[in-house]
């Protein structure tokens, strides 16, 4: 059995697409029988609703068109423009296309891994490249959830395997679609400029390349920026970016800054969402046995991908962030370690294999079962949603979720300094006439979310020493209570 497996894995030009087919397969039934809740998701999948109402990109969300402080929608938008597009072609919007569309990128991440391997390590390792990429953690959660992190890397992969075969305008185009996708994919342009300068022959033909890869650079960026007209969002992009260059300090690296589920800088965290089975081949790369071509002029290529990603992260974004944000050096970690296959004995060989498979099952079903929303916490959304007004702004940390099921103006992050000073500092009256004004009166407790800030205080949640004192406090009125959350009039 285990011989017919590898057998097919390696000598069967079709097992890439049969591998990434069932993968795909399993990660789609996943999210299609599971809703749309946690995080982020919320958010793409509302704008991508709203740009098929509005017919257009829209910079503030509408449920917060009547309040004084505003959500808006400030990155850009070629995932939710296309799922829009798709819902138009059907003529409604339906969670089961956005689903599948969301797995196609998924399906193609694997596929253009592979295809990338080919030219990279040797022919019969590429399958095991793409099955690592396949069976990778956070790539599998996060083509089940509507992040853009997958889509974003699919074109990731796609541009350096063009730009590695010299195709320059074409790169030029899938540099600017990952960019549209996640804005930190322009860390991997430094690598393409110095690739393209390397390889051109003569001033004339690297003049003439730098030409064709910055033309649709310059085109469809201009087009995009003039259509969203939202130009405060690149400024600060760009602002920021160059304040963290100037004002570098080697101890920013690794400085907490916001509380995060996920951390890059946590081992169990690494383990969680890179999976055993790369991180093994990863420590038998390093300290077992000797890679192949280690020095060869492809990966040469990828090594520099990983190198500028990760000082370029560092420098701007820092080490101390979620996981999840270093997902895009992930197939390229594939590629250098897919050869430590051929190291292995059969049995070994086999086990891994099972192990990527699992990997790609159980966390399907994991993400499954945490994208639900608990039958309590939809009776406090019906509730809100039938009993307050349009206009009447709610404290919730997870915001997302709740502006999508209910269409009320949801806070935390807006609100954060009068959050401060109402969970830990004496003039909560202040914080008070501070929310009213801005017409926030609703505070929404879920009680999964309490957390002892005993040791250290964060936003990710209700501070134990606040929630131990809420009944004290006379500004807070109870309106409705289950066994998940309590809802306050303030």
């Amino acid at each position: 059995m285990k011989e017919k497996i590898i057998s097919f894995l390696e000598e069967n030009k079709y097992a890439v697409i049969v591998l990434a087919a069932l993968a795909t397969l399993v990660i789609f039934i996943a999210g299609i029988s599971s809703e749309v809740c946690l995080g982020d998701e919320n958010l793409h999948y509302r704008l991508a609703k709203s740009i098929f109402c509005f017919r257009k990109i829209i910079s503030v969300d509408p449920a917060y068109s009547q309040m004084e402080v505003k959500f808006y929608y400030n990155w850009p938008a070629l995932w939710h423009v296309v799922l829009a597009f798709i819902w138009k072609l059907f003529g409604k919007t339906s969670f089961f296309l956005a689903q599948l569309y969301q797995s196609v990128y998924y399906f193609f991440l694997v596929v253009f891994t592979y295809l990338f391997s080919c030219q990279i390590i040797e022919k019969k390792a590429a399958i095991y490249a793409a099955l690592l990429t396949a069976s990778i953690p956070m790539i599998v959660s996060f083509s089940i959830l509507f992040y853009l992190d997958v889509p974003a890397t699919t074109f990731a992969v796609l541009c350096a395997w063009l730009i590695f075969n010299n195709r320059y305008f074409l790169g030029g185009i899938t540099i600017v679609l990952s960019y549209l996708l996640k804005t930190n994919m322009f860390l991997f342009v430094p690598v393409y400029l110095m690739w393209l300068l390397f390889n051109s022959k003569g001033i004339v033909a690297k003049i003439k390349n730098i030409f064709f890869l910055f033309l649709p650079i310059f085109l469809l960026g201009s087009a995009y920026f003039f259509w969203q007209k939202n130009p405060a969002f690149y400024y600060q992009i760009i602002t920021n970016a160059i304040k963290r260059i100037k004002y570098f300090n080697f101890a920013n690296l690794f400085s907490f800054k916001e509380f995060n589920n996920s951390y890059l800088l946590n081992p169990i965290d690494i383990i969680k969402y890179f999976g055993l089975s790369i991180i093994s081949l990863i420590f038998l790369n390093l300290f077992v046995n000797k890679p192949y071509k280690k020095y060869s002029r492809q990966r040469n290529f990828i090594y520099l991908l990983l190198l500028f990603y990760i000082i370029g992260f560092g420098i701007i974004f820092g080490f101390y962030t979620d996981i999840r944000y270093i997902l895009p050096i992930s197939p390229f970690l594939a590629m250098l370690v897919a050869e430590q296959f051929f190291n292995l004995k059969q049995k070994t060989k086999f086990i891994i294999i099972v192990l990527c498979f699992m990997q790609v099952l159980s966390v399907s079903f994991y993400v499954n079962f945490q994208r639900r929303i608990s039958p309590e916490v939809k009776e406090g959304f019906i509730f809100l949603k039938e009993n307050l007004p349009k206009n009447i702004g709610v404290i919730y940390p997870e915001y997302a979720m709740m502006l999508e099921k209910t269409d009320l103006p949801i806070y935390w992050h807006s609100v954060v300094n009068e959050l401060k000073k109402l969970f830990w500092e004496d003039n909560k009256l202040e914080a008070v006439e501070s929310l009213r004004l801005k017409n926030i009166r609703i505070l929404v407790v879920l009680k999964s979310r309490v957390y002892d800030d005993s040791k250290f205080h964060h936003f990710g949640g209700y501070p134990l020493s606040f929630i131990k004192k809420i009944s004290q406090l006379s500004f807070l009125e109870p309106i409705f209570e289950n066994g998940s959350m309590i809802i306050f009039k303030i």
